[in-house]
């Protein structure tokens, strides 16, 4: 039963590493997004507009993390000792994360390239 517990510590921690990651880079993005607010040249604030502009830098950063895990961590499995024992389960989350999104954005209907490459 040790090697159970070891398996999902491992796997809750990959989606934790993953959930730092999105949060960490959302707030890089909203950051970004204030300093651009703080000096454009429009004196009235929008918040709705606002707040769906960070909404979008949330989702944005998820599929950034989640996508870009599927690129970086296979390459840190390599590079790394002992990666597949470190990273393997931090694959196994972006590789749910980017599944997740996927569904949701067909189901949603938001596909910013088109339908075209859909079948």
């Amino acid at each position: 039963m040790n090697w159970l517990e070891d398996w999902f510590s491992r796997l809750i921690s990959g989606f934790a590493w993953m959930a730092i990651f999105i949060i960490l880079f959302w707030i890089a993005l909203i950051l970004v997004l204030m300093f651009r607010e703080l000096f454009s040249p429009d004196d009235r604030f929008q918040f709705r507009e606002y707040m769906s502009r960070v909404w979008r830098r949330l989702l944005i950063s998820y599929e950034a993390v989640s996508y870009g895990g599927l690129i970086v961590i296979p390459v840190l499995m390599l590079i790394a000792e002992e990666g597949v024992s470190t990273y393997g389960m931090s694959l196994v989350a972006a590789i749910v994360l980017s599944a997740a999104g996927l569904y949701v954005r067909r189901y949603a209907g938001y596909w910013p390239w088109g339908k075209k490459l859909l079948p």
